[in-house]
């Protein structure tokens, strides 16, 4: 487990400190199906890249096995389901079943991550209230 976490500890410093790199996270679909109890289940598909430029900016794609977040939000704005992934794939899914219908899911839904398209991480499932609070404040 220390190998592990002194492996993921390198990276993250090798990735935001030593070497310029960025990811293309993207949500591709969202399903949610009703469950009983008023729960839902929620699949979010994505497509994640993550690039390496060198110091004359030419990209190129690396492999990816970082951990990074995926999120569910009501329609003002709470978090109803948070997780950090490692993800290791440039496809995937990921799972949750909450207890309220979310209005906007997505990767790296708080953009902790430089990501070459910010617009195209959060999917907007349903309208907030005029009166609500915006997505991003």
């Amino acid at each position: 487990m220390r190998r592990r976490s002194r492996s993921l500890r390198d990276r993250v410093i090798r990735d935001w400190l030593e070497a310029i790199t960025f990811y293309d996270c993207r949500t591709v679909g969202v399903d949610i199906d009703p469950r009983p109890g008023g729960r839902y289940h929620v699949v979010l598909r994505y497509e994640v890249r993550k690039y390496r430029a060198d110091a004359q900016g030419r990209e190129n794609e690396v492999a990816i096995d970082d951990l990074i977040e995926f999120g569910l939000f009501a329609a003002d704005g709470r978090p109803l389901a948070m997780e950090r992934r490692c993800v290791r794939s440039a496809y995937g899914t990921w799972e949750c079943i909450v207890a309220e219908k979310p209005a906007r899911a997505g990767i790296d839904p708080r953009l902790y991550l430089v990501d070459k398209n910010i617009d195209d991480n959060v999917w907007v499932l349903e309208q907030a209230d005029s009166d609500g609070p915006s997505w991003m404040d």
